[in-house]
């Protein structure tokens, strides 16, 4: 069956009932016309995840995990499921349909210099997504100076119905990459458990030669947020010790000693928070509104994810 189907969509759940059948039942007509095969990765979810999807959608290919391996190794799980041509990620609170899928599967298959291909994706309540410039300790630098924004001057949205445009990263919400070049790569780093996972998987494709390109013509959904919250804490910029902040902290740190030096990576560390915690005083002091004058998250400083062995 896997021979004349085009492309697996691999979804990695945690605690995903509230969004995971709607998932699925977009991408069903995908596999229905036997264009598409799904894996789901289940991270020992507690609210009955995995049972629902074993009751509700049966041409699921479901693996159950033992314990929470986190975003980037559980997809290195499925992975080994994978025996079509192209694989695309695809978050358990996002949904792309057969249309998309085509989209995005004929621009690779027509482009063979072309990498990684991201659709044109609507997050709820805050607009389409933007592709744009990879993330480097002197982005962060700049951006924590106030010299632009953390979201990179640079970044394009992805406009529904637009051209296709090269760029340097996709969200990792939905995306799709050719299988040989995911396994080419050696899958995600295991070592990212959320977040800048699809970040570093950008930059090694890019190395690799390889181009990443936004098309537009292709539409997904994204309820934004969801699958992180239900990770264990909250999203807001506010959040004091959250694991989200934890791992999103760790994560970017890692991120820039991996890639760019320990010098760089640990001058950009310092520099942000110091920058937000002057931001803080001088809003304080000016006495701005109570969202201006709350503190920075208390964040980790220098601080990578544990080490970690994949089977």
């Amino acid at each position: 069956m896997s021979e004349s189907r085009k492309v697996t969509a691999l979804i990695v759940t945690y605690q995903s009932l509230e969004t995971i059948g709607h998932t699925l039942d977009a991408f069903y007509p995908a596999f229905d016309s036997g264009y598409a095969s799904c894996v789901v990765v289940d991270n020992a979810s507690s609210d009955g995840t995995a049972d629902y999807v074993a009751e509700r959608y049966p041409w699921v290919k479901l693996i159950r995990s033992s314990e929470n391996l986190g975003f980037g190794r559980g997809n290195n799980l499925g992975f080994r499921s994978v025996e079509t041509p192209y694989l695309l990620f695809l978050n358990p609170d996002a949904s792309i349909g057969l249309d998309g899928l085509k989209v995005l599967v004929e621009f690779l298959d027509s482009h063979p210099k072309v990498g990684i291909a991201g659709p044109s994706t609507w997050a709820i309540d805050m607009g389409y997504q933007s592709a744009g410039n990879l993330l480097t300790p002197m982005r962060l630098i700049r951006a924590s100076l106030g010299f632009g924004t953390r979201r990179e001057v640079g970044d394009r949205v992805i406009e529904p119905g637009g051209e296709p445009f090269q760029t340097t990263w996709i969200c990792g919400a939905v995306f799709m990459i050719r299988s040989s070049l995911f396994r080419e790569l050696g899958g995600f780093d295991p070592r990212y458990f959320l977040y800048y996972e699809e970040t570093d998987l950008c930059l090694r494709t890019l190395r690799k030669g390889y181009e990443i390109w936004a098309v537009g013509k292709a539409s997904s959904e994204h309820h934004c947020g969801i699958s992180a919250r239900r990770s264990g804490g909250e999203m807001s910029s506010d959040t004091r010790g959250s694991i989200v902040s934890k791992h999103f902290f760790e994560s970017r740190y890692y991120y820039m000693r991996k890639n760019f030096g320990w010098f760089s990576a640990t001058a950009a560390e310092l520099v942000s928070p110091v920058m937000d915690w002057l931001r803080w005083q001088r809003n304080t002091l000016l006495k701005r509104g109570e969202a201006q004058r709350m503190k920075p998250p208390r964040r980790p400083i220098m601080q990578l994810p544990k080490q970690v062995d994949e089977d």
